[in-house]
């Protein structure tokens, strides 16, 4: 079911790729189950994208249910919530994600909830922790976090 599901993913199909990858029994082994969870990330971000939020909050919602030591649910989680313009609770999603493990991109985007609600105190600290860690942040992301923060500072 869980190889099906990629295919039909592939292929845009996707409440049939959810019905087959909800359907699978990974039978407790560690690696189907991770496989399990990826997938159902991946169609969490693919609803976010195509603006499905109920859908995509439900699937990453059992993600984290399934995987609560898994960042990646909390970070889409919270990306899902913020699209929608509810930052307290991104920002309560991407906390858990930190709390799990420090990362650039989790910075990134709690900053960029804070500057949407008006925060520009902890906007500027969340970008300038994101920036000072190495790695974490595509250039993308690290371009933006600078211009963000210079126009923070002006």
């Amino acid at each position: 079911n869980l190889l099906q599901a990629r295919l039909a993913m592939k292929e845009d199909k996707f409440s049939q790729a959810e019905n087959l990858v909800l359907a699978a029994n990974p039978g407790g082994n560690e690696e189907l189950d991770d496989i399990q969870t990826g997938i159902m990330g991946s169609l969490g971000a693919q609803y976010r994208e195509q603006k499905k939020f109920a859908d995509s909050e439900r699937l990453l919602r059992d993600v984290i249910k399934r995987a609560p030591n898994n960042i990646s649910g909390y970070a889409l989680l919270g990306r899902t919530l913020a699209a929608q313009g509810k930052h307290e609770e991104a920002i309560k999603e991407f906390q858990k994600g930190l709390n799990l493990e420090d990362r650039a991109g989790l910075h990134y985007r709690i900053a960029q909830s804070h500057q949407a609600m008006g925060d520009k105190m902890r906007a500027t600290q969340g970008f300038e922790k994101a920036l000072a860690q190495k790695s974490g942040l595509d250039k993308k992301q690290r371009e933006d976090a600078e211009q963000q923060l210079k126009a923070l500072k002006a």
